[in-house]
């Protein structure tokens, strides 16, 4: 009772067409918790992606609920932290 819940993925939903993405997001908002995704930054078009930080054309937009709040190379190579708007 006293977990949070923490839905993680990273670079799966552009396998998904965008009908199942949208039904995904749709679900996972409404889950109490958080949802944590690193993704391409074309994969979810509701994340507004930052270009205040240098990023490389393969960085992921790592976003906390629907926010980005970094730019992560895959495997964990790199984190570059975005400020806060």
């Amino acid at each position: 009772a006293d977990a949070t819940l923490v839905v993680f993925h990273t670079v799966v939903l552009a396998y998904l067409g965008e009908q199942a993405r949208a039904r995904f997001v749709e679900a996972v908002r409404t889950l109490p918790g958080h949802w944590l995704s690193a993704e391409a930054r074309s994969i979810l078009p509701d994340i507004a992606v930052r270009d205040d930080v240098e990023n490389d054309s393969t960085d992921l937009v790592l976003a906390l609920d629907g926010e980005q709040i970094a730019w992560v190379q895959p495997h964990g190579r790199s984190i570059r932290w975005t400020p806060n708007p």
